[in-house]
Parts: C-alpha cells; sequence; structure tokens
C-alpha cells in the first residue's frame, strides 16, 4: 500500500492526504459521541432503577412486616406506567419470592441471582446486554427485611444509538466528498510551481537551455527552490563560458609548457654531467680521507707508544723512590722521620697519580679508559688526601678546612683511585691560585638526586677557595683540554691543562656532573656530583670508640668561621653541646662565666690567632685555678709538629695538626671524658693523634644475632654511628656456625628466633665440646621482656648481661664499655631508662614517636626511612602469622609471635602497638583465647592508623 501511494503524482498524494486526514477525523469524532451517549444512557437509566427500588422497597416494609402480599403485588403493578420495566420483584431474606411484576403475560424461569448472564443477539451483536438489572435491599429500623430487583429492557437504547450511527455515516460521505473536492482545487496552489519547475528541467535537460528561468511567485520555501534553481543555471551557464575560454587558450598553453620541458631536459644533462664531475671529485676525495685516515691511525700509535714509553721512563725512577722509602720505613726511626718518610711516600703516590694524567687523557681519547669498582673506605681516603693537601696549603699559609656531614656513608664501593684523582687536582689547583685566607673541602650527600635507585649514592663534593677568581670569558671552555684561566706569557702558575678536562671526562664516567661558581678576585667553588654504590658489610673497617661523649660540653676558640663551622658540625652530629670563640679574649670570658653545675669539659683551641694566640691562651687558662678540671687541646698546623713537649709544658692535654682525622680526634675525647680529674693522676699520658692511632688498631669483632629486619637496622645503626661495625646472624644456628670460623669479641643475642633460639645457642657456645672458637665470648642478650627477672633468666642460661628492647645506645655503649674497652665512664647511671614506657603518663601514648626513634637512633635520618620502608615492607607477612595463630587458638605461637612484634614495634617507637602487643602476649599467656582475638584485631587497626599516618607524611 504504502509502494503505491510513494508512487502516484504528486497532485493525487495532496489530494489523498487532505481526503484522509478529514475522513479520520471524522470517524473519530463520531466514535466519541456514540460511545458517550451510550455510556450516559445507561448510566442515566441505573440511577433511575435504583431510585425507583428504593421507593418501591420503602412502601413494601409494612406488606413484608405483616406478610401481606396482596399490597405488594399492588405496589408492583403500578409500575406498568414505566414501558421500558420488564420484570420487579420482592424477596424475603432468605431468597424466597414474595411478589413480583412482569409486563409479558407468560414469564420464563427467572434465573439465580448469581447466575451467568444471558445474552441476546441485537442486529448481530452478540456482546451487548439487552437488559440492565437493579437490586435493594428493605430495611426498617437498621434490620433487613427482604431485597427489590428491578429490571428494565435497553433495546430502546440500542435503536437510538443505532439511528445516531447511521445519521453520522450519512455526515461522513457528505464531508469526505467535500474534502475532495475542495483539496483538488487547492492542491494546484502547492503542485504547481513544482510542476512548471519539473518541466523547465526536462528543457534545461532535452535541450541544454540554460538561459531558461523559474517565475518566482511565493516567498515560501517553494519560492526559495525557484531561487535555488535559478542560481544553479547562472554558475552552468558561468561555467560553460570560462570553459570555452579555456579551451579557446588550450593550444597556446600547451606550446608553450611544451618549449619549458625541453629547456629543463636540457638543464638535467647539464646537471648529470655536472653529478658526474662531482662524484669523481668525492671519490678522489674518500681515496685521500683514507690516507689521511691511515696516517692519523699511525700517529696515534706512535703517540700510544711514546706515552707508554715515557710513563715507563718516569716510572722506573719513581718505583725506585717509592720502594725506598718503603724500605726506610721498615728501619728504626724517630717520631719525626717516620712522618717525613710517610709524606715522601704519600707524595710520591700523588706525584705518580699526576703522571697518570698523561696516560687517562690518552686513554679518555681513545674511548679506552675504565673504572673499577671495589669496597672502600671513603673517610680514610679523604683523610689520606688531607695528609698531602694539607701541607701544601699551610706552606703558603692558608688555612685548610675539611668538613665532611654526617650523612654521607663511611664505606661505598666505587673507584676510590679516580675519585682520588679528581679531588687532588681540585684542591691542587685552588692552592696553587690562593694566596691568602682558606681551602674548604665540602663532603655531603647530594639531595637533589635522592630519587636514583636505593643502592646508588649520590655525593656532591665542592673545593672552595678564597683566590685570584676566574674571568667570566674563561669559564664556559675551562673544562676543555690544554685550556687554563692563566694564559698570560708569564705563566705564574703553571701547568699542563689537563686537569679539570680528565677530571669532567671521569665525573661523566661516574655519573655525575662538574661545575665552577667563580667571582673574580674573591675566590671559586669547584664542585662535582658522583654516583657510588653501597657496599657489603662483609670486611667492613671497624672504628673502636672509646666511650660516651654525648652532652659534653665543649668550647671552640679559632679565629677562621669556616673552621670553627666545620669543626662544631662534626661535634654536634657526636651530640655535644658546643660555643664558639672567636678570639683568646672571649673564650676566657665564657669559661670563667660558665655556671659551676655546668662547666665547660673540654677546649679545643687554634694555633694561629691574633692578638694572643693558642699557647698563651692555654697558659693563661691553667694559671685560673678554677679552670684547672678543663681539659685542652692545640689544633696545631704541620708546620708545628714535633714541639709535643712544648704544648704539654703549656698545660694542654692533647694536640692534633690540622687538619684532624675524625676517628683520632673522637677517640681523643673520649678518652679525655673517661680519664679521671688532672689533679688525680699525676703521671697523665699526652695525647697526639699517634696514640690516637694506636687506639685505632684496636679493632674488634661483633656478631649481631637477630631474626627480624628492623631489628637488625636499628642495632646496626646504633654501633655504626660510633664506628663499629658488625656481622649479622638471622638465628641462633647461623650464629654458632659463624662463632666456629671467626673469634668474636662481643655478641648481641635476640632470645626468641626460628630454628635455634638465644638460650639454646647460648648453651652451645658457653658447651667446652662445641667447635666455637671461644666459649667465653661475652654474650648480651636483647629481648622485647623488659620484666624483673628476665636479666636473672639471662645470667642463668650462660649470658653476661641483658639489654631490654626498644634499644637504647646509652644501653649499647654500657655493654662496649664492659666488655670491650673495660674502662666504663664514671658517670654512667646505674639504671637505664625504662624501653617499655610504662614509666610513662597514663594518658594516651602517641601512634608513633619520632623523637625518640631519632634520639636513638643518632639522629640518622637516612636509617629512620630506611627502618620505616622494612615496616611497611615486613608488617603485612607478621599480621598474618598473628591472625592464623589467634585463629588456631593455640596460645605459644601466639605469645611467641606477640613478643616479637612487641620488639620491633618498640625498636620503630610504635608506643601504642608495643602495649597492644604486651597485652596480647598477656592475655595468651593467661590462657585467654576472647582477649587475644581482640587484642589481635586491636593490632591490626593500630597498624592500618599507623601506615595511613606515615603515608600522609606523619
Amino acid at each position: 500500500m504504502l509502494t503505491y501511494f510513494k508512487a502516484l503524482p504528486l497532485r493525487q498524494k495532496l489530494v489523498a492526504l487532505m481526503t484522509l486526514i478529514s475522513g479520520v477525523i471524522l470517524i473519530l469524532a463520531t466514535l466519541l459521541l456514540l460511545a458517550t451517549e451510550a455510556f450516559t444512557s445507561r448510566r442515566e437509566m441505573h440511577n433511575n432503577l435504583s431510585m425507583l427500588a428504593r421507593i418501591i422497597g420503602y412502601n413494601s416494609v409494612a406488606p413484608l412486616t405483616f406478610n401481606d402480599t396482596k399490597v405488594a403485588r399492588e405496589n408492583l403493578e403500578g409500575l406498568s406506567v414505566d414501558p421500558s420495566l420488564d420484570l420487579a420483584r420482592i424477596h424475603k431474606p432468605d431468597g424466597t419470592l414474595f411478589a413480583q411484576y412482569r409486563r409479558l403475560p407468560s414469564p420464563p424461569p427467572s434465573p439465580a441471582p448469581d447466575s451467568p448472564r444471558t445474552h441476546r443477539l441485537l442486529n448481530g451483536l452478540p456482546f451487548l446486554d439487552t437488559h440492565i438489572e437493579v437490586r435493594e435491599e428493605i430495611r426498617f429500623d437498621g434490620e433487613v427485611l427482604g431485597s427489590v430487583t428491578l429490571q428494565s429492557d435497553l433495546t430502546r437504547v440500542y435503536r437510538r444509538l443505532l439511528f445516531y450511527l447511521a445519521a453520522a455515516m450519512g455526515i461522513l460521505a457528505l464531508s469526505i466528498s467535500a474534502a475532495y473536492t475542495i483539496s483538488s482545487r487547492l492542491q494546484a496552489i502547492v503542485s504547481g510551481p513544482i510542476l512548471e519547475l519539473t518541466d523547465m528541467m526536462s528543457e534545461v535537460s532535452d535541450e541544454k537551455n540554460y538561459g531558461v528561468r523559474a517565475v518566482k511567485r511565493t516567498d515560501d520555501e517553494i519560492g526559495l527552490l525557484m531561487e535555488g534553481f535559478n542560481d544553479m543555471l547562472s554558475q552552468i551557464q558561468r561555467r560553460d563560458a570560462e570553459l570555452l575560454k579555456q579551451h579557446e587558450s588550450l593550444e597556446e598553453t600547451v606550446a608553450l609548457r611544451t618549449t619549458e620541458l625541453r629547456q629543463t631536459v636540457a638543464d638535467l644533462k647539464d646537471a648529470k654531467a655536472d653529478t658526474e664531475a662531482a662524484n669523481f671529485r668525492l671519490r678522489e676525495a674518500i681515496h685521500n680521507a683514507k690516507g689521511l685516515a691511515r696516517a692519523a691511525e699511525a700517529a696515534n700509535r706512535a703517540k700510544s707508544r711514546f706515552l707508554a714509553n715515557m710513563s715507563h721512563e718516569i716510572r722506573t725512577p719513581m718505583n725506585g723512590v717509592m720502594g725506598m722509602t718503603r724500605l726506610l720505613l721498615g728501619t728504626s726511626l724517630s717520631e719525626e722521620q717516620s712522618h717525613r718518610v710517610n709524606t715522601i711516600q704519600k707524595s710520591a703516590d700523588a706525584l705518580l697519580a699526576i703522571i697518570n694524567d698523561i696516560l687517562d687523557f690518552s686513554k679518555i681519547e681513545s674511548g679506552k679508559l675504565e673504572l673499577e669498582t671495589i669496597d672502600f673506605d671513603l673517610l680514610t681516603m679523604l683523610e689520606n688526601i688531607n695528609d698531602i693537601m694539607a701541607v701544601k696549603a699551610q706552606a703558603k699559609g692558608l688555612e685548610y678546612i675539611f668538613r665532611m656531614d654526617q650523612d654521607v656513608p663511611l664505606r661505598i664501593s666505587g673507584d676510590p683511585s679516580r675519585l682520588r684523582q679528581i679531588l687532588v687536582n681540585l684542591i691542587s689547583n685552588a692552592i696553587k691560585f690562593t694566596a691568602g685566607g682558606e681551602i674548604l673541602i665540602h663532603v655531603t650527600r647530594c639531595t637533589e638526586r635522592e630519587a636514583a635507585p636505593r643502592w646508588k649514592i649520590p655525593l656532591w663534593f665542592a673545593v672552595t677557595d678564597t683566590g685570584i677568581g676566574i674571568p667570566d670569558e674563561t669559564v664556559d671552555s675551562l673544562f676543555s683540554p690544554f685550556t687554563q684561566a692563566d694564559v698570560s706569557t708569564t705563566r705564574r702558575f703553571g701547568g699542563t691543562g689537563l686537569g679539570l678536562s680528565i677530571s669532567k671526562q671521569l665525573v661523566t664516567l661516574m655519573g655525575g656532573e662538574i661545575g665552577v661558581e667563580s667571582q673574580e678576585g674573591k675566590g671559586s667553588t669547584f664542585w662535582f656530583t658522583v654516583m657510588l654504590d653501597c657496599c657489603s658489610r662483609e670486611g667492613s673497617f671497624c672504628m673502636t670508640p672509646a666511650a660516651d661523649i654525648r652532652g659534653s660540653r665543649i668550647l671552640l676558640v679559632d679565629d677562621n668561621q669556616s673552621s670553627r663551622m666545620a669543626l662544631k658540625s662534626q661535634l654536634e652530629a657526636w651530640h655535644c653541646r658546643v660555643d664558639e670563640a672567636p678570639s683568646g679574649d672571649d673564650a676566657l670570658g665564657q669559661l670563667l662565666s660558665a655556671p659551676q653545675r655546668d662547666p665547660y669539659a673540654i677546649a679545643i683551641i687554634d694555633s694561629d690567632m691574633p692578638d694572643m694566640d693558642g699557647e698563651t691562651l692555654g697558659k693563661t687558662i691553667r694559671d685560673h685555678g678554677a679552670l684547672k678540671g678543663l681539659s685542652l687541646i692545640f689544633m696545631a698546623t704541620l708546620w708545628q709538629r714535633g714541639d709535643a713537649s712544648r704544648f704539654k709544658s703549656a698545660g694542654f692535654d692533647a694536640y692534633f695538626t690540622k687538619p684532624y682525622k675524625r676517628s683520632q680526634l673522637y677517640n681523643c675525647l673520649a678518652t679525655l671524658l673517661g680519664a679521671a680529674p688532672m689533679e688525680d693522676e699525676p703521671a697523665k699520658r699526652f695525647i697526639t693523634r699517634h696514640t690516637m692511632a694506636e687506639l685505632s688498631r684496636r679493632n674488634h669483632r661483633i656478631l649481631l644475632v637477630e631474626d627480624f629486619p628492623i631489628n637488625q637496622e636499628v642495632a646496626l645503626g646504633i654501633l655504626e654511628s660510633y664506628g663499629f661495625r658488625a656481622d649479622v646472624a638471622e638465628n641462633g644456628a647461623q650464629a654458632v656456625k659463624a662463632l666456629e670460623s671467626t673469634a668474636y669479641d662481643l655478641v648481641f643475642m635476640d632470645l626468641q628466633m626460628p630454628e635455634m633460639d638465644g638460650f639454646e645457642a647460648t648453651r652451645v657456645i658457653r658447651d667446652p665440646l662445641s667447635a666455637v672458637m671461644r666459649h667465653d665470648v661475652p654474650i648480651v642478650a636483647m629481648t622485647a621482656n623488659a620484666m624483673e627477672g628476665d636479666r636473672e633468666k639471662c645470667l642463668k642460661a650462660g649470658m653476661n648481661d641483658h639489654i631490654p628492647k626498644p634499644i637504647l645506645p646509652e644501653a649499647v655503649y654500657r655493654a662496649l664499655q664492659t666488655y670491650l674497652l673495660r674502662a666504663p665512664r664514671h658517670d654512667t647511671p646505674a639504671t637505664l631508662p625504662d624501653p617499655s614506657g610504662e614509666s610513662e603518663a597514663s594518658g594516651e601514648l602517641p601512634l608513633f614517636d619520632r623523637d625518640d626513634l631519632l634520639l636513638r637512633i643518632q639522629g640518622n635520618t637516612r636509617l629512620l626511612d630506611k627502618l620505616i620502608a622494612l615496616f611497611l615492607d615486613k608488617t603485612p607477612q607478621e599480621l598474618e602469622r598473628m591472625k592464623h595463630a589467634v585463629a588456631l587458638g593455640e596460645f605459644e605461637p601466639i605469645r611467641a609471635q606477640a613478643h616479637k612484634m612487641k620488639g620491633y614495634f618498640a625498636n620503630i617507637s610504635a608506643k601504642r602497638l608495643e602495649r597492644l602487643a604486651a597485652a596480647l602476649q598477656q592475655a595468651a599467656q593467661d590462657g585467654d583465647l576472647k582477649g587475644c582475638a581482640d587484642h589481635a584485631a586491636a593490632i591490626e587497626e593500630g597498624v592500618d592508623r599507623f601506615v595511613k599516618y606515615l603515608q600522609e607524611g606523619m
């Protein structure tokens, strides 16, 4: 149907649409009127019957009351005036018929009230009801006397509706006819212009006449269509005109392009000839270049042979010098002679390194220079450099200052000879170009490159001088080969100009960068960064402290501010209380004004100061009776060596040459603070760097037996902050195996460990039949149990002492002094602070006591970060073990796990978690399974809060 409609002409489509729309609207309106009339008539008849039934019921109260059927029938017969009423009945309450009225003479039996409705056909429509029935109850004083049923015929209503329908159909037919007639005439208004446009398109298509135009008669869409059609014809007409014009000029254009093409072909032939000639010359140039390359390669080989021969010729006498110095060191020499021979040997080593610069530059040019990777002691290497460079600096009257920050590790892995080469070159240049003032060497951790891998150590070195400075126009080319700041013909400073270039190449190979900051006439700072590796603890150097110097009050007397700052930084890292005095008069004023309850313990005095030199100040201090208990350390220059007896007679207790060595200075301070008062020890030994060197040779082997990584790092950090190194065993079995191969001097033993606990390991060690090398090695227990009786239990098992967790530095120092140095301080407290935290106030404990942890690890923030990372990594595993033990309901595994967690919670200063772990341990000991479950849940919640606190940046 739809396909047929689409195929109709436009005129017929318009007529059909208008006629169809009119017919549909009229049909819908007729159906709505008929439905409304039927509903209204039926509802009105139903309402009339209901009202009539109520009236009949009211009139039938008396007949029903007196059982008078005659009166009841008379009342019903009065309904005969309504021709549509077919049936009326009165029933008693039990449903029996009392009276009835029927219009038909012989009524058929009436169906029961609840039977299905009967239907009759009305004009072939089986779905229409022929009657309407109404039933009303008869009541009197609330009592049901019976019911009235009225039935009316609907035939008259349906006949009226059929009449209305026939009339509507007639009207519909007339309306559709009128709509068809009107639409047939009005469609021309729309279809006429469109048909006209269609005829015009046929004319244009058949006759190719683009000059015709459509006439616009209206301003509607059809008018716009006419305008668009006319515009399209205009464009086609213009295009045809242009095509005709182009066609006329095409022959001329083709001729012109042909001429140009011929010229291009000729040019290409000429270019080809030129290219062939250029290729011939290029082949000749390549042949010549190969010859030059072979000549250059031969020259490089000759240069390499020359450098190798020169290196051999120079090394031969140098080896003789170095060999003779070693032989001379093996003979009997005085202290001064030994020092001079050592200086000769170190200078020969430095000279040999300088000689190697020539070979290094050759290797760098050829790309054959490679770095080695070995473990070495950074501080020892730097102090050896200082021993050589300070001689040169002090010979020119320069102050030589060395500063190494505490976050720099002592042992690292890398190429020490190349690192030494860079530093010697920079320091030598600083001394060379500085006539007066100071040389400052500063070493610290490079904070700008902390994103490097955790096994890498970024270090920053700086050499600052107060020399002539570098002009701005020279700075950019300073690191180029054979370039110097002094390019004058006088050549005051000398040099080859290779040092900085080699240093830059070496720094680059070490993964760093080098630069300079300078002001002409004020000085320069040469800095560089390197990326070095962490090294293992095996075979690490061990420096032994003599006593605890924490909290000691020390006065620094030096007129050079940089020197005071470097020494103050070092002393404060050792937790000393440090004051400064720039002159002798200021020093005397501070010493005499110090309160008697907190006097200065040591004064470190520089030798060269204006107005009052160090020796005069020392004598002046000794003349004051109130300052007799003060220990004096004299910091001399290298040119004042050999005057120990003079310094001793001036009242000094010790003297060192600058730059000092960290280990010697520390041991000197510890020795002075641990010794008896001066008046009680008349034969007191005078301390020098040589006596400290003898003390530093007393290396001790320590074994740490601990299974949990956090506890390992805390203990190792405390030992390392004071120069000790220790080997680690993770359980008692490993500890016994280590003691079988090494004669350790001290063992720190955890008690609860897998495979073999601390008690069993101690019994094996003390057994004379076991294979350990030292059965009497001192064993110090470390446990999270801080209850009374734990020390006695450890002693009974064969241990020598007991340290509670969290591990405190004071407790570690007491063990070191007691079992290694045998010289405990007199002011050491008899009891240590209670690490369990039970002595704290009853208020809520902190979630994380960061200050307490930093205090116990000597302010080592690197170790702090490492401990937190270990905690975040290991704690989920420990929580799973705890929950598994609680789920099994076995009290001994619960108690052991709670004890272990209490220990490492204490070591990381997680106070609240430590208390919860102690409560879990107690519940397990008491056999309270519900308490164990509650405490375990509290620990898990507390760990989540702790981790969130750490992740939010504390």
